[in-house]
């Protein structure tokens, strides 16, 4: 797959990525959606930095502010949380350069 480091949450059977968010990128925003596993639920919901990511976020310096501390954790387990991604714009690579790149 080509990753850096490995996830953060595999299943521990199959050894498959376990996807911590959806990634919706709209025309003005983008939303974090909750997308682990049941088996997760317990362990996300009581981690306060993965708590503060899940919503709309409008502007990336709030994106980035709130997803920080979580990026941080990944890097001290040498992990990446990994997400999945989903483009709802109408204008597909000109929301996603609005939102990201300026």
């Amino acid at each position: 797959m080509g990753l850096d480091h490995p996830p953060c949450w595999s299943d521990p059977v199959t050894d498959k990525i376990q996807y911590i968010f959806n990634v919706i990128i709209n025309e003005r925003s983008v939303e974090y959606i909750n997308a682990w596993p049941e088996s997760r639920d317990k362990l996300a919901r009581s981690d306060p930095h993965i708590l503060k990511v899940a919503g709309i976020y409008l502007t990336k310096n709030l994106c980035g502010k709130l997803t920080r501390a979580l990026y941080i954790d990944s890097v001290k387990n040498e992990c990446r949380h990994v997400v999945r991604v989903y483009d709802k714009a109408s204008s597909k690579k000109e929301a996603y350069k609005r939102f990201y790149l300026v």
